[in-house]
């Protein structure tokens, strides 16, 4: 029978709830798992230590495929986002082209390169533009699994997808492939396109409520500016978009999980011109708009460009 486990710290194997000899007891539990855990969630165990070769639990192995799923349908859409929205619009950057061939990726250089230069001037290539992130894998897995590209065709995000589709349960349990380097990166392009289409659609949480105490609050956006309220999911008390700024604007922008360049500038010190040129380069992500049709940006993504950490 599997016995539960517990994070114990970065450095430090999960830990069961039972003691070492040499322990007094007084630790919620010092004995390391002796169970494999699942490489793209920490988590779940898979096997333990020399009956198999699982790696990967079944439902990171599910959430991966559907991911990259996700991501061939919303690609689909860019196009006519794009028309709606105009040709300098982020869903126009991703409807647009990129490296399309097993040749041209190759020349390109590896997937962690920013800047790859194909006539010397340079060209910024968004790695989490659909095409890339699929083509790139695409070629990363052909050459380590030594299957060729058949023929010299262009790669497709269709195509792209349905090849990694059919070997990812392969992929999953493969002690010399970086799993969770592709799980991650599906579940960040996916989050891309979803961010891009739907701008404003995903629950939107404010400071917290200054009633109860109990719980964040939610935005619900308005058929007009003028409708959209915040309401607390605990007791219920709702507040238009003016009352809610007078009341807590101060802890909203110290809580917000998105805010406009200005608010960004003054609250992490990073140069507004800094977060629009991130987010043109799709190192940030546009988050909607606020209630003066300001852009919003994703604070945790700015953060981390800011701070030198890898997406």
């Amino acid at each position: 029978m599997t016995v539960a486990c517990r994070w114990a710290g970065s450095d430090q194997p999960r830990m069961l709830r039972t003691h070492l000899a040499d322990c007094e007891g007084t630790c919620p539990g010092c004995q390391p798992c002796p169970e494999r855990h699942c490489g793209v969630c920490g988590r779940e165990h898979v096997t333990v230590e020399g009956r198999g070769s699982d790696l990967t639990c079944v439902d990171c192995l599910r959430q991966c495929r559907e991911d990259l799923q996700q991501v061939e349908e919303l690609a689909a859409l860019t196009p006519t986002e794009a028309v709606h929205r105009g040709i300098n619009s982020e869903a126009a950057m991703l409807a647009g082209p990129t490296p399309d061939t097993p040749e041209q990726i190759e020349a390109f250089g590896h997937r962690n390169l920013a800047r790859i230069g194909i006539d010397g001037k340079g060209l910024e290539v968004d790695e989490r533009h659909p095409l890339w992130m699929l083509g790139t894998w695409e070629q990363l897995v052909r050459q380590h699994l030594d299957q060729p590209a058949p023929g010299e065709e262009k790669i497709t995000i269709p195509g792209a997808r349905a090849y990694l589709d059919r070997v990812l349960h392969v992929l999953a349990h493969d002690d010399w492939f970086a799993f969770e380097e592709l799980a991650r990166d599906a579940r960040q392009c996916r989050a891309r396109l979803e961010d891009v289409l739907h701008a404003g659609e995903r629950e939107e949480r404010g400071a917290p409520c200054h009633l109860c105490g109990r719980a964040h609050l939610v935005k619900a956006y308005g058929d007009e500016p003028a409708d959209d309220r915040w309401t607390c999911p605990k007791c219920e008390q709702w507040f238009d978009e003016e009352t809610y700024r007078s009341k807590v604007d101060g802890v909203y922008v110290q809580t917000a999980d998105r805010l406009t360049a200005s608010q960004i500038a003054t609250t992490y010190r990073v140069p507004e011109g800094s977060v629009r040129a991130w987010a043109s380069l799709g190192k940030v992500r546009r988050r909607g708009k606020d209630h003066l049709g300001r852009v919003l940006y994703d604070v945790a993504d700015v953060v981390a460009k800011r701070d030198g950490v890898s997406a």
